[in-house]
């Protein structure tokens, strides 16, 4: 168990006793829209573009917070405890969370939004050890970045349809043509970054953390990650990987804004390039993800 993820299930020990002390396990429904959590931005998009103003949706992890290093508020706990759904995405904090809040409010539904969508594994560049591209799997860890990729973002979104359907049955109808519509730009996101990419497929695009692969795979190219498995990269490896920048022609190294640039900033000043921030937790999900593929075109013409 890595130390993040004890600090989390100590802080929600201590946080959770006193909280849901006050909440019994047979508490009424709550009046008015329900209320329902998602864990980041991007997934309260698609609950606000199929919800409207029908549900009250709050976010676990606030606009330049990692999950990676994310602990629940005392106010978070509270409200997740007379939340009516609260939809995961596959982030490894969630697990702690939702048992505890589910324990006391057996009212509350645990949803994973990403339900059906494949799940890849997460991938691990081996820069010291470069056979075939230089990348091995973690066996045992997937990818949580599901939304990354506009195909898997209309599976969720069938999801969340369906989850508020069944909570708010009288208006099936409202979230059903609001799922459509919602699909429909999805889909037309999808073609617009399909042809954008299309004359660089099989290139490949440097990132700080590897939060891309989804995206990678559907557009036909390949993210090499500076940082694997939430740890900075040894002065070895980042030698290495430097030495491949170079064979590979790469000008751009593309880091998150949740992310420490120190690394980034070493591989770019040695290679002569630049470090250009990528955001993939902006909530405004479809012109976010334009932004960032008109990033990476612009970083293949360098």
């Amino acid at each position: 168990m890595n130390t993040q993820l004890k600090k989390t299930i100590i802080a929600l020990a201590l946080i959770a006793a006193p909280v849901f002390a006050a909440s019994c396990s047979g508490r009424e429904k709550p009046q008015g829209p329900p209320m329902v959590f998602v864990s980041i931005p991007p997934q309260k998009f698609f609950v606000d573009r199929i919800a409207g103003d029908r549900a009250q949706t709050r976010i676990l992890i606030a606009p330049g917070q990692s999950p990676h290093t994310y602990t629940p508020t005392p106010r978070q706990i509270a409200d997740l405890s007379r939340a009516s759904v609260y939809f995961t995405i596959g982030i490894p904090f969630e697990d702690q969370i939702a048992k505890k809040a589910a324990a006391q409010n057996r009212l509350l539904r645990i949803e994973d939004m990403g339900r059906g969508v494949e799940r890849a594994a997460a991938v691990e560049h081996d820069h010291e050890h470069e056979h075939d591209h230089g990348h091995h799997e973690e066996h045992g860890e997937l990818d949580p970045h599901i939304w990354m990729s506009p195909r898997n973002a209309v599976t969720m979104a069938e999801n969340t349809a369906a989850v508020l359907s069944a909570l708010d049955p009288a208006n099936k109808e409202a979230y059903e043509k609001n799922k459509q519509s919602l699909i429909a730009d999805l889909r037309a996101l999808d073609q617009k970054l399909s042809a954008m990419f299309e004359p660089f497929k099989g290139r490949r695009f440097y990132v700080y953390h590897p939060a891309f692969g989804y995206f990678a795979q559907a557009y036909g190219l390949e993210q090499i990650a500076v940082e694997t498995g939430g740890k900075e990269p040894s002065a070895r490896t980042l030698d290495a990987l430097i030495r491949q920048a170079r064979t590979d022609g790469v000008r751009v190294i593309f880091v998150q804004p949740q992310f420490s640039k120190k690394s980034a900033d070493r591989v770019a000043r040695e290679i002569g390039g630049v470090v250009i921030p990528l955001d993939g937790l902006a909530e405004d999900y479809i012109a976010n993800m334009e932004i960032m593929a008109r990033e990476i075109v612009k970083g293949f013409s360098r």
